[in-house]
């Protein structure tokens, strides 16, 4: 079980956020 893949996802998902704020 390597939850990379979860935080790689998490961190994309923050970026979009910012950039769509």
């Amino acid at each position: 079980q390597q939850p990379v893949r979860f935080v790689a996802e998490l961190s994309i998902i923050e970026r979009w956020s910012d950039a769509d704020h």
